[in-house]
């Protein structure tokens, strides 16, 4: 991820008006959800009536300032990713990607897709506007 698309000066003020740039660290973390959080998905496509054909991600930006932590969640633009469908998987059957707030509300991302001779990948973007 580009450190322009960050909102830098929201992140740092976020910790307080004596938070200097010099001591935030930038931390990007693309993992494997909780179990807790696997279920909530699997509920909310249950309930919106679609279908999962990738393990869900959890993609999270986060300034460290000592021992605070703030997570970002504004951009200047769409913040762009790239999800490896699993092996077998029919690709003309995945349209979109979506995101599942903590409330439990579905929304689309914008999703380009694209597929490598090598592996079934979909390309999605994704910003969160102020």
């Amino acid at each position: 991820m580009p450190l322009q698309q960050l909102d830098i000066q929201s992140l740092i003020g976020s910790f307080g008006d004596s938070a200097t740039l010099q001591e935030l660290k930038v931390q990007l973390k693309i993992a494997k959800p909780t179990a807790d959080t696997v279920l909530f998905v699997e509920k909310a496509a249950i309930q919106g009536g679609f279908a999962l054909v990738a393990p869900s991600l959890d993609f999270t930006v986060r300034g460290i300032y000592g021992s605070a932590e703030k997570e970002a969640t504004n951009f200047g633009t769409y913040v762009e990713r790239t999800i490896v469908l699993p092996d077998g998987t029919d690709s003309s059957q995945v349209t979109t990607a979506v995101i599942v707030e903590p409330g439990g509300t579905v929304r689309h991302v914008p999703t380009l897709i694209k597929t490598s001779p090598a592996r079934n990948s979909r390309r999605y973007s994704f910003g969160a506007w102020d």
